[in-house]
């Protein structure tokens, strides 16, 4: 239950972020591509430069970036252009909401003073449900039109799942005054997809602002 405790986040990774984070690493157990992402998530010190980020941006918590970045790389990958071998296919909204939920409940089971004894406070087990209530929500629409990260006109570009991503985020991070968020979704695309540095805010603004949606 407790695997994803073993592994140790670097100092500089804020709190806020730490128990979602641990929380989808756990999920992923099945997917071992997910769980890379998310290590790159936690370790890569650009990241450092993406939480210091997150200051221009009103009422945005590190942990609704990991949840974001999550959510949002899982619908892109589905879309991903195939080459060599057939990657293992991510797991749907729906099967996350399914996994969540049973962990969150199972958690609950168990006798306060062992999960004490396990270090699984109070806190832990709201967060718990707090993810599972997240992709329950998301699986109601997402498993319907995956419409998390949509394509553009560039759908057949190798990096089309890139392209969605970075669109996706954008919309999701956009204020209506204050900072653009091309910085912190170049950093984050650039850490999601393994890519070190093809992404940056230039890269990210033109690709936003000349995207066409396909209805």
């Amino acid at each position: 239950m407790l695997r994803a405790k073993s592994f140790q986040l670097p100092g500089w990774v804020p709190s806020e972020a730490r128990e979602t984070w641990f929380l989808f690493f756990e999920l992923s157990e099945s997917v071992p591509e997910a769980r890379h992402m998310l290590k790159r998530l936690a370790t890569w010190e650009i990241m450092k430069e993406a939480w210091t980020e997150l200051k221009y941006f009103e009422g945005v918590q590190p942990s609704i970036v990991v949840a974001r970045t999550f959510s949002t790389w899982l619908s892109a990958m589905r879309y991903r252009p195939l080459t060599g071998a057939i990657p293992k296919i991510c797991p749907s909204f729906q099967e996350l909401a399914d996994h969540a939920r049973i962990l969150a409940n199972g958690v609950r089971k168990i006798d306060p003073a062992t999960r004490l004894q396990n270090g699984i406070a109070n806190a832990w087990l709201g967060e718990l449900d707090r993810v599972a209530t997240f992709f329950e929500r998301e699986a109601g629409s997402m498993d319907k039109v995956l419409n998390v990260a949509r394509f553009s006109r560039k759908r057949n570009a190798r990096n089309a799942h890139q392209i969605a991503f970075v669109n996706r985020m954008c919309d999701l991070f956009m204020q209506r005054t204050g900072r653009r968020p091309y910085t912190l979704v170049a950093i984050l695309a650039n850490v999601a997809f393994d890519v070190a540095a093809d992404w940056d805010a230039d890269r990210v603004k033109h690709c936003y602002r000349s995207r066409s949606l396909n209805t």
